[in-house]
C-alpha cells in the first residue's frame, strides 16, 4: 500500500506544478511554489479526505527536499489538528476526517536544516454530509408500500405463516 501511494505521488507531482488530486491550489511564496492538493474534490464532513503538500522552485518547478512539514488545520474557533509530517518522495501526505461542514484553514510550514524554510495557508470548504435517502427514494418506497398493501401480499403471507405454525 505504501509503495502504491509513493507511485501515485511520483506520477501526480513529477509532471508539473499544476498537478492536483481532486482539487487544490498552488501558492507562490517568494521563489517557491507551495502545492496543496486534496481528494475528493469536494471534501465531505465525517468522510476521509486525502491531503498532500509539496514544495517546488517556482521558476524551474523542480521539487525541493524538506525535512518535515508542520500541518495545522483550524476551524474559525480553534486549531483542531496539528502534526509534523516527514515527506516521502518530496510530498507530505495524510488522510483526515473533518468533523463538521464549514470553512477550514490548512497551514503548512516547511522546515529545512532545522529552520523554517517557507510557509503557506490555504482555505478549504467542507460540505455537509447528505443523506442517501433522497426524496426520489422516499417516493419510490411509498409507491412500493402502496402497491404491496393493495395486493394483499402481507396478509396472504401472514395467513400462510399462521397456518404453518
Amino acid at each position: 500500500m505504501k509503495n502504491l501511494l509513493t507511485l501515485l505521488f511520483l506520477v501526480l507531482f513529477s509532471q508539473s506544478g499544476a498537478a492536483h488530486l481532486g482539487g487544490g491550489e498552488d501558492r507562490v511564496i517568494g521563489d517557491y511554489l507551495v502545492e496543496f492538493s486534496y481528494s475528493p474534490g469536494a471534501p465531505v464532513q465525517d468522510e476521509e479526505t486525502f491531503i498532500a503538500l509539496s514544495l517546488a522552485n517556482n521558476t524551474t518547478i523542480q521539487p525541493i527536499d524538506v525535512e518535515k512539514v508542520l500541518v495545522r488545520i483550524s476551524d474559525p474557533y480553534k486549531v483542531i489538528f496539528s502534526g509534523s509530517l516527514l515527506p516521502e518522495n518530496r510530498n507530505a501526505a495524510f488522510t483526515y476526517v473533518f468533523p463538521r461542514a464549514g470553512s477550514y484553514d490548512i497551514e503548512a510550514v516547511f522546515y529545512k536544516n532545522g529552520i523554517i524554510f517557507t510557509s503557506a495557508k490555504f482555505s478549504l470548504a467542507v460540505q455537509e454530509k447528505t443523506s442517501p435517502f433522497t426524496p426520489f427514494a422516499a417516493a419510490m418506497i411509498l409507491i412500493l408500500l402502496y402497491i404491496v398493501s393493495k395486493s394483499g401480499f402481507p396478509y396472504k403471507v401472514w395467513g400462510k405463516l399462521r397456518k404453518s405454525l
